[in-house]
């Protein structure tokens, strides 16, 4: 790794040890990454390094079960576990939509979605209103809107233009199928 990073400390040692951990000051450190095969030592050393005043935490976290119980617990500042990068990507194919990529949140009750919106205002439902015009319910919000390679924090007045990727957070899954219709566009769209 530290012949392939550059401006990288790259440290060989225990990372559960917090003699070395304070050595090398991590409470200067700004992300500290456990990403062994390890699923315990990777919890174990986050948390250490949380704890001695790491900035942000990441663990690699096979077991789901892992996974929601950083989630509840919030003692790490992320979990990445293979298995929901999976699920996903699978999601992305089941949906109805053009989603590009879906992410869960917080277990499963929510997800973050990037879809890509087609059509013209004639066989869209979206096209050419405003994020104001779509009249969301508070369950589910526009966070940004990407047109042209241009990321735009989302604003009530934006115009919604076939090309975009829409950036949508949905805190209950409930509203996901709503979600789902409304990038839709009719069957005569060709």
């Amino acid at each position: 790794a530290a012949e392939v990073l550059d401006h990288t400390t790259v440290l060989s040692g225990d990372a559960s040890d917090a003699e070395l951990l304070n050595a090398e000051s991590i409470d200067d450190t700004d992300l500290f990454c456990a990403v062994t095969n390890d699923d315990e030592a990777n919890i174990m050393s986050a948390m250490l390094a949380k704890k001695m005043g790491a900035k942000s935490t990441i663990a690699l976290v096979n077991s789901l079960s892992y996974a929601q119980l950083i989630d509840d617990t919030h003692s790490i500042d992320r979990a990445i576990s293979p298995q929901r990068i999976t699920i996903g990507v699978i999601q992305t194919y089941l949906r109805k939509g053009d989603m590009t990529n879906i992410y869960s949140l917080y277990a499963g009750q929510a997800e973050a979605m990037e879809i890509v919106v087609h059509g013209s205002a004639d066989n869209s439902p979206i096209v050419g209103k405003s994020i104001r015009g779509l009249n969301l319910p508070p369950q589910v919000m526009i966070g940004a809107i990407v047109r042209d390679n241009q990321i735009m924090i989302a604003h009530d007045d934006y115009i919604i233009e076939s090309g975009d990727a829409i950036v949508i957070i949905v805190t209950d899954i409930d509203y996901v199928p709503m979600v789902e219709k409304m990038f839709q566009v009719l069957p005569v769209f060709l």
